[in-house]
Order: structure tokens, then C-alpha cells, then sequence
């Protein structure tokens, strides 16, 4: 799912309207229509944090959010790019599982692994 796909499913999960929760969250409604569209990118941390505010999100939840944000910005998220100078090795290892085109099931395979693990 995509960043703007991923929003506005948040949105209407809570049934809110558009023009209603743009306002919420001082943003432009036609500004906002377009970020629910994927026409603008990803709006900056403090609107993340008021969307994530105004629709009571989990951690879970906004964290995703934020995840999507920045992938979809070209970004790799904070606490990901600190774990990547932590440890040298997974830059390969992400390379790795790029390269060998894993499945959805054989990545979250490797998941539960890693996770197993630490």
C-alpha cells in the first residue's frame, strides 16, 4: 500500500470527511485532497504527527504512516538509517534480498527469524 493509499484508508476507517479533517489538521483542503490522491508527497514530520493526533492512531499505525511517508519520499525512515551505520552488514543483506527477489512469504519468513533471533 502506498503512502496516500494507506492515509486516506485511515481516514475513512474513522469516518471522517475530507474537508472535516483537513481542517483538524490545518491543512488546505484542495493541499490535502491532493496528498490523499498521491498528487503532493509526503507532507513534513509535524503534519504526520498532527494527522497521526487528530485520527488517535496507534504507534503501530503511525508508525507505518511515517514508514510510508518516507519511502515514498525517497527516504530510508530515522530508525532504520540508524540501525544501517549500527551494523555494516545490511546494506549486503538488503541488497541481497533486492537482487533475489524474494516473495511476501519468504520475506516475512526472514522476519520472524530475525526477530526469533534478537
Amino acid at each position: 500500500m502506498l503512502f496516500h493509499e494507506y492515509l486516506k484508508h485511515l481516514r475513512l476507517a474513522k469516518e471522517v470527511g475530507l474537508r472535516e479533517f483537513a481542517h483538524k489538521i490545518s491543512m488546505d483542503v484542495g493541499n490535502y485532497s491532493r496528498l490523499e490522491r498521491g498528487i503532493l508527497n509526503p507532507p513534513k514530520e509535524d503534519v504526520l504527527d498532527r494527522i497521526a493526533k487528530a485520527l488517535s492512531l496507534s504507534k503501530d499505525d503511525a508508525q507505518k504512516l511515517d514508514d510510508l511517508a518516507a519511502v515514498t519520499s525517497g527516504r530510508i525512515p530515522e530508525d532504520v538509517a540508524e540501525n544501517l551505520r549500527e551494523f555494516e552488514y545490511l546494506p549486503v543483506l538488503l541488497r541481497t534480498i533486492a537482487n533475489k527477489q524474494l516473495t511476501d512469504e519468504q520475506l516475512r519468513e526472514l522476519t520472524e527469524r530475525v526477530n526469533k533471533k534478537y
